[in-house]
């Protein structure tokens, strides 16, 4: 599956609208990337936001960020996921839309496992003859109106090593990614709650699970999660939860709005850099107090003044406070509460 990626850059927030699927729509468009560091920075964003889904027998909610299709008289309702899974050969009939029968143990929401009917594109048939574990893309599809149906699971199996630039750690970024995910949407604000010893806890409770019987637990990769220093380097690879004071923290995307405002987003020459102005941000948005003020906006103005070698006037400062302000306030919880 190939996936090409760019952002859309609207003027103001006016003009888009998010709805509560937490789905974006604009309504003018200024700009569209499709390469530089940003776009980078993207890329990692869209493979955290992505989390195992639920294996309930619910149909697709809220909380999982759906795609509608809405026909004549029913609803296509789709939403995407990634998760770790093992195959075995189906003995159902194969399909005529080149797919194949798979029966899958998937590592769902709850960090459990459980099985599912799920279809699978017949170039990786082979992977149904193979042990061992594999990351996936899902897409749950389920219909609402017309003939409904249970929700139907698509896997198309992914190597993050080409996101990463890195194959020596096997599986373990996208289990990572998952618990360093599951930790923030359980948390309150971008805090986590958990260092070094919580995560290395939390990831050690999903590698004993089933899914990993067949894991070639000998590999060097198996061993970094042992080390404080190896899981620090699988946590840097990520690229989106710095470690201060003992606890992570999430690199949240609205930072990035902050960036053309201090002028600095042309300024960032490679991923590095990026995320170097975007922890510049995030130390600025630590440091706001409960309240909007206008000496909190001095404050603000003072602290990019002194992170960016930028001064902003004071109404431009008083726009980027609200900015954060909404992000405390509204953004962050409101999408833990849809995705809970």
């Amino acid at each position: 599956m190939q996936l090409n990626t760019s952002i859309i850059e609207v003027s103001r927030s006016t003009e888009a609208v998010t709805s509560a699927a937490n789905l974006c729509w604009p309504r003018a468009i200024d700009r569209i990337q499709n390469k530089g560091p940003l776009i980078d920075m993207a890329k990692l964003w869209l493979f955290n936001s992505l989390y195992p889904p639920k294996l309930d027998g619910s149909p697709v909610g809220w909380h999982e960020s759906p795609f509608l299709l809405v026909g004549d008289s029913h609803a296509e309702i789709f939403s995407l996921h990634k998760t770790l899974c093992t195959f075995r050969p189906s003995s159902r009939p194969q399909g005529h839309d080149g797919t194949i029968p798979v029966e899958a143990r998937l590592l769902d929401a709850n960090l459990r496992t459980g099985y599912v009917h799920s279809e699978l594109p017949s170039e990786y048939a082979d992977y149904t003859n193979q042990n061992g574990v594999y990351e996936v893309i899902v897409v749950k599809h389920f219909r609402a109106g017309g003939q409904p149906f249970r929700p139907r699971f698509s896997l198309y199996p992914f190597d993050s090593s080409k996101l990463f630039r890195d194959a020596s750690f096997g599986v373990l970024p996208t289990a990572l990614s998952i618990c360093l995910r599951k930790a923030y949407m359980d948390s309150n604000g971008l805090g986590l709650n958990i260092g070094i010893p919580g995560l290395r806890s939390l990831v050690t409770e999903v590698l004993k699970l089933d899914i990993f019987n067949s894991y070639d637990w000998s590999d060097v990769a198996s061993r970094t999660i042992v080390s404080d220093s190896g899981l620090k380097i699988l946590i840097e690879l990520l690229g989106l939860y710095p470690l201060e004071e003992g606890q992570f923290f999430f690199l949240h995307p609205g930072f990035a709005e902050i960036l053309p405002s201090v002028e600095e987003e042309t300024r960032s020459s490679d991923l590095s850099s990026l995320q170097s102005s975007l922890m510049k941000v995030f130390e600025a948005y630590s440091s706001l107090g409960a309240e909007m003020t206008m000496g909190s906006t001095f404050a603000l103005q003072a602290r990019l003044r002194n992170a960016f070698g930028v001064q902003l006037s004071f109404p431009a400062a008083k726009v980027v406070n609200g900015i954060m302000d909404a992000m405390k306030r509204s953004t962050i919880p409101m999408s833990k509460f849809l995705c809970s």
